[in-house]
């Protein structure tokens, strides 16, 4: 204590004389003397060597015991200087003496327990460092054990001692059982398989176990399976290692097939081939999918070949040891097991088909692919087919029709030509209640049709009449539902509310049943039992369309012409569109045949009566098929008249053809002047598109009749219809005739119609200036250029060179009315149009010098003359001395007319 008199300290000496229990004194005291402190006012003389401080903080600590501040300090300053030296130095001995004095006082400190327990780690001293730990817990409120665990696990994982670190984590999970996952991962890392195995089936049994790392139960459950399976050494003693896998494989069912493969896996490891073949076999016929059968199959497979491959090794090894050792038995063996290899491979399809049954008992086609695959085995197939009808539930089957089943069972008799056996599956098949009526008309038919195939003819009409005959039961049902609605208890009545009675009640009216019947009848029957069983089924009002067919054909072999057209009746006032349609082509077709122009007025109102019956959309052939008669055994007129209703009633996307037949045909009866009213109203009637057709065809009609200023009128008219962009075949053709039959105005009218059209046609919100610019920038007067040098190379060099617009075709829009939407020449292009006119009426005088000049007035030039000098030229006739060419009318004119008056002459 000889520093208490050092004059350097003698202040702070005084001062703790003074008031020797304040603690912010004793810390001045501490911080003006120590050594690392960096404070540039601080004076380095004062600063104390360690056992000075050492003295200092025991003289502070003696009067102040509780203070934790001095005793960290004090700690934190010893073991600092301590540390760096030996385990064995007698500085870290005092140390740890210094500790428990300390906690003595500070035995609730935690940071003071840790500070320890890092000490003793650093020393080695495993059994002090244990005790320090389990006295820190001891001391410590619960709230604060988790700062100490962490430490004290971390040491008894690193300490080395298996036993001692089981023996924490046991501890510790008293505390934390959600974190026994930890445990679980060093039990694993020590390779302590037993204790693993029963800390996860503590995991997967507590329903209240929750994993930190968010691992599911199912991942635990195969954890532990897996584990069992590849350390059964280890885990069969500690858990039942076969409940828990079985018990997993009922839990999990997506997981079905790889428990079963660990629970074998587990045997085999352990040496027990037989249990795990056992359990294999068990599996097989065990799983539900497809999938966990391929699982389980193919590992066992794997196990077999490995068997074998180890036995075959075992013989090698003992040939080469001793040459007569007993290999008999052991060949023997071998090929045993290679046997029950074979069998094993050769049984899948089984096995499968077995899985696909234990799915679901009532899938009819896996139960006729059962009896399938025992195809060369009759009597386990027919055992396979008994188990399946007992198996199956009617009204639950699925797959495939149950009558396919009972079929196939008997095709099995059959085939082993044993028709007893197969009549009495036969009889049992028409017992059963299936869903549908057409599963047990599937029944008879077959049946029937075999007893056919035997030539057992009575046998088959047994079968089929019993089929067709109407139950007891439902004939009472039906008169009473008849009787109590006071209507006669045949027709519609007879299938009226069956909804409720069984297939076998409703046999009777099956479309099936009565075909093969009808087969039958016209087959082995007489004509009188024929008509009978076709008149029975009209009166049930069970007949088809096509039955009605076979009976109006079968009628008229036997040359019942009458009955055949009366059963026509009947079978069209039953059907309706689209049924009837091929029973009333049938019909007009047969009876125009029959009696050809000798009946017309029953013809003329079988006609009638379908085109009035039949949709629009389907009495197309029937309008055409009542012209056709009437132009060959009627009246011309009528014809006309049922091609204009059939122009008029016909689809509109069939309108046109009518058109053009009507066309045709008065063209072929009263000559091609009458076609042209009837272009007329089809042009009106018909949409655009079709429209612009119909123009073309009318124009081509005009041109062969020599009438070229009516057909540059239709074309005129038509081309409102046509736009340029779509319709470029029409303003094609209507160039190829300005060519061949106009001159350069007419031309270059039908270029300005085109550009008028297309300005129509296009964008009508842009504004008037940009109305007036053509697609590459040129105004309108350079497109006008543009025509007059197309005139030019049309119709020669003749042509004059100085007009600068187009003469506006007025002929052809007032030729051509219409009530359709006019193609303008666009309001925003007046002003220029009127200019154009006006150069036009400039031009005139000198147009018709030039023309006169190149000889084209004379020729081509007076057929197609522009429709603007038409009728000055008409009034200065007398000026023109024009040379007209006379031409021959065309006999198309005439129609049929000028062909009789050939005939007669």
């Amino acid at each position: 204590m000889d520093y208490v008199r050092d004059p350097r300290f003698l202040e702070y000496e005084q001062e703790l004389a003074r008031n020797p229990y304040s603690l912010k004194s004793w810390l001045r005291y501490l911080y003006d003397t120590a050594p690392d402190v960096q404070d540039e006012d601080r004076d380095e003389s004062k600063v104390a060597p360690p056992r000075v401080r050492y003295g200092i903080y025991e003289r502070a600590l003696k009067l102040l015991p509780m203070s934790y501040k001095l005793w960290r300090m004090y700690l934190q300053e010893r073991w600092t200087n301590a540390k760096r030296r030996s385990v064995r130095s007698k500085a870290l001995k005092i140390l740890v003496n210094t500790y428990e004095r300390a906690l003595v006082h500070l035995h609730r400190m935690p940071r003071i327990w840790l500070d320890y327990s890092e000490l003793l780690v650093h020393l080695r001293k495993g059994t002090a460092a244990r005790k320090v730990f389990d006295r820190a817990l001891q001391a410590l409120p619960v709230t604060q054990h988790e700062r100490i665990w962490e430490p004290y696990l971390r040491w008894a994982k690193s300490l080395g001692v298996k036993e001692t670190a089981v023996r924490v984590y046991r501890r510790y999970l008293m505390l934390c059982p959600n974190d026994r996952e930890q445990y679980i991962q060093y039990l694993v890392s020590v390779k302590e398989w037993a204790e693993v195995a029963k800390q996860l089936a503590l995991c997967v049994n507590d329903d209240k176990f929750e994993s930190p790392a968010g691992t599911s139960k199912h991942t635990l459950w195969m954890q532990l399976c897996n584990l069992c399976a590849k350390h059964p050494e280890e885990c069969k003693d500690a858990l039942p290692v076969e409940a828990i896998i079985r018990s997993g494989a009922k839990r999990f069912s997506d997981e079905v097939g790889k428990l079963w493969c660990r629970l074998a896996d587990f045997h085999v490891r352990l040496g027990e081939f037989e249990r795990a073949r056992d359990v294999y076999e068990e599996a097989l016929h065990a799983v539900l999918t497809v999938r966990d059968f391929s699982l389980v199959f193919d590992a066992y497979v794997t196990f077999e070949e490995k068997v074998v491959t180890a036995k075959l090794a075992m013989l090698e090894e003992q040939d080469e040891e001793d040459e007569e050792d007993d290999g008999d038995i052991d060949g023997d063996d071998v090929d045993f097991r290679l046997a029950r290899l074979e069998h094993l491979t050769a049984q899948r399809p089984f096995l499968i088909n077995a899985v696909l049954l234990r799915q679901n008992p009532h899938n009819v086609s896996e139960w006729i692919k059962r009896g399938e695959l025992y195809r060369d085995k009759p009597a386990q197939a027919a055992l396979a087919y008994r188990d399946a009808i007992q198996a199956i539930d009617p009204q639950k089957a699925v797959g495939k029709p149950l009558a396919e089943l009972w079929i196939a069972f008997a095709q099995l008799y059959v085939e082993q030509k044993d028709l007893d056996s197969a009549r009495l599956v036969f009889r049992k098949a028409v017992d059963v209640p299936f869903r549908t009526v057409d599963e047990l008309a599937s029944v008879y038919c077959y049946f029937c049709e075999v007893q056919l195939l035997h030539e057992n003819f009575e046998e088959a009409f047994e079968i089929i009449n019993e089929a067709v005959a109407e139950p007891v039961g439902s004939l009472q049902r039906r008169r009473k539902r008849a009787a109590a609605s006071g209507r006669r208890a045949v027709g519609k009545d007879a299938g009226a509310n069956l909804g409720a009675a069984t297939a076998k009640d409703r046999l009777h009216r099956n479309a099936r049943v009565w075909s093969l019947y009808l087969d039958m009848e016209e087959s082995l029957g007489t004509p009188e039992t024929v008509r009978a069983a076709y008149d029975r089924i009209l009166e049930l009002r069970a007949a088809t369309s096509q039955m009605v067919l076979n009976y109006a054909k079968y009628l008229q072999e036997h040359e019942f012409f009458e009955e055949a057209f009366r059963v026509y009746e009947r079978g069209v006032s039953v059907f309706k569109f689209p049924h009837s349609l091929h029973l009333w082509r049938a019909y007009i077709t047969d009876f125009i045949a029959r009696y050809r122009g000798s009946k017309m007025e029953r013809a003329r109102e079988i006609l009638e009566q379908a085109c009035m019956q039949i949709p629009a959309e389907g009495a197309a052939e029937f309008y055409v098929a009542y012209a056709k008669l009437e132009e060959k055994y009627g009246l011309a007129r009528h014809t006309m008249a049922v091609l204009d209703r059939a122009c008029s009633s016909v689809p509109q996307d069939q309108k046109l053809a009518a058109y053009k037949l009507y066309v045709s045909k008065a063209s072929a009866l009263y000559g091609a002047t009458r076609a042209r009213p009837i272009y007329e109203k089809g042009i009106k009637d018909l949409p655009d598109a079709m429209a612009v057709e119909l123009c073309k065809d009318f124009a081509d009609l005009e041109i062969k009749l020599g009438e070229v200023d009516r057909a540059r009128a239709i074309y005129g008219h038509g081309a409102q219809f046509a736009d340029p962009n779509t319709q470029a075949e029409y303003w094609k053709k209507w160039q190829e005739f300005e060519v061949a039959h106009g001159n350069k105005d007419t031309f270059r009218d039908m270029l300005r119609i085109q550009r008028s059209v297309k300005m129509a046609y296009g964008n009508v919100n842009y504004m008037a200036t940009e109305m007036l610019t053509s697609d590459n920038g040129q105004p309108l007067v350079a497109q006008d250029h543009d025509a007059n040098e197309a005139a030019k190379v049309a119709f020669g060099a003749g042509a004059p060179s100085n007009i600068e617009g187009f003469v506006p075709s007025t002929k052809a829009n007032a030729s051509a009315p219409s009530n359709k939407r006019k193609a303008d020449d666009g309001a925003s292009a007046e002003s220029e149009m009127a200019a154009l006119e006006r150069q036009a009426a400039r031009a005139k005088t000198d147009a018709v010098a030039d023309a006169e000049a190149a000889g084209v007035v004379a020729g081509q030039g007076d057929a197609g003359a522009g429709n603007g000098e038409e009728e000055e030229e008409e009034e200065d006739e007398n000026e023109l001395d024009l040379d007209l060419e006379e031409r021959a009318v065309p006999d198309a004119v005439f129609g049929q007319i000028r062909k009789a008056e050939g005939q007669k002459a």
